[in-house]
């Protein structure tokens, strides 16, 4: 009886990447990586709390804001998840990616993306707001 009630408490602890990632999340660090011709580059951007982020919605509505030069905005579309691969949608655009790792306080994000012969990768890390 003991360990059935340990099971199940174990496992109703977990939740899939569907449930963790509903809620605000902000952007901390991005890892961009571009390839071209044999040439790599790689750059690491930083930001404060506030300055980038995702509300995920249950109704698979997504809100992006972000902060440059004191210049706001703001965008709305559409997301879903299917295990750890999530697919953002707004202005006509869809962008897919593998969640990397996703908890109750962080998540990882990696999207590869290719176009006109170069590649780009990049490694986004959020903390729940």
């Amino acid at each position: 009886m003991f360990c059935a009630a340990l099971v199940l408490t174990l496992t109703g602890c977990s939740k899939d990447p569907e449930d963790l990632i509903i809620g605000t999340w902000n952007a901390t660090k991005v890892i961009s990586t571009y390839t071209y011709n044999g040439h790599t580059e790689t750059e690491t951007d930083t930001f404060k709390e506030g300055e980038s982020q995702m509300t995920f919605k249950e109704d698979g509505t997504v809100v992006i804001k972000s902060t440059d030069n004191g210049v706001a905005s703001e965008e709305t579309g559409s997301y879903t998840v299917d295990d750890h691969k999530i697919t953002l949608t707004a202005e006509g655009q869809s962008l897919s990616g593998d969640i990397v790792n996703i908890d109750k306080k962080e998540m990882e994000i990696k999207f590869n993306m290719s176009m006109q012969g170069a590649t780009m990768t990049a490694d986004m890390f959020f903390k729940k707001a």
